[in-house]
């Protein structure tokens, strides 16, 4: 079985901003259809996945982080315990490498780090391995964190009309925590839909998001292993990047 380093894997949301603009200062990368990867994480690693909140999250903010957890858990009748949720002495860091520690955690970034957009309302960066072998390729989640974007956007967490809802942008991010990618149906029949408004209000996994996560999750879904043969080994940086105006770009560069 090939194991290739796998560097992050970035799930963006962006405030509206013309495409020219988000990557100034950034890496090239090759413009590459990803939807077909699978990504999940190690069986080496299991569940429930322990998911910290940095110290400066208020109360209402907390409760928003807490309920998105909840949520994916009730929404396979705890079939599978996705996360528990503990504090953290880790509020923030300066640079984004600097997160692939041993937490797996959310934090509420009042500083944005330079190396990525400024218009990105969060990021999930997902560190992990490609593997390819005779068979398939997939991603191999090893690690995991969640940053919101305090420094250019506004939230809300308590019902208020001011500021993106959390809780809708949290459960989303969760969701591509856990390896899902971007439901290409509606706001109102997916959390993974690839788009979010500032009064986009959808906090609860629905019908398609549970079977797929069931599906890469369940216990019948286990590979045989044995019979495969490794291919290549190649490090990746992928990067997906959502757009308020629905666009969506899926980013990869290899070294």
């Amino acid at each position: 079985m090939l194991l290739i380093k796998f560097l992050i894997f970035c799930f963006c949301f962006t405030g509206c901003v013309r495409e020219e603009t988000v990557h100034q200062n950034q890496p090239k990368y090759s413009a590459l259809s990803g939807s077909h990867l699978e990504a999940k994480w190690s069986n080496s690693i299991s569940f429930p996945l322990t998911l910290k909140y940095g110290t400066n999250f208020s109360t209402n903010e907390l409760m928003a982080i807490e309920n998105s957890a909840n949520n994916w858990n009730d929404s396979v009748q705890n079939e599978i315990h996705f996360f528990d949720i503990q504090p953290s002495q880790v509020s923030e860091k300066v640079h984004v490498d600097d997160y692939n520690d041993t937490e797996l955690g959310v934090y509420k970034l009042t500083k944005w780090p330079t190396e990525l957009p400024p218009t990105a309302l969060a990021i999930t960066q997902i560190f992990g391995e490609k593997i390819q072998t005779s068979t398939d390729t997939r991603l191999e989640i090893q690690h995991a964190d969640i940053l919101v974007n305090f420094e250019n956007f506004e939230f809300s967490s308590n019902g208020g009309f001011i500021g993106y809802d959390l809780e809708t942008i949290i459960i989303h991010e969760m969701g591509h925590f856990l390896g899902l990618a971007h439901q290409d149906s509606s706001p109102e029949t997916s959390i993974m839909y690839p788009t979010i408004g500032q009064f986009t209000d959808s906090k609860i996994p629905k019908e398609i998001d549970i079977s797929n996560i069931l599906a890469k999750y369940s216990v019948t879904n286990t590979r045989n292993e044995s019979n495969e043969r490794e291919t290549d080994r190649q490090a990746v940086v992928i990067i997906l990047e959502l757009y308020s105006n629905g666009q969506e770009k899926i980013s990869f560069k290899y070294n």
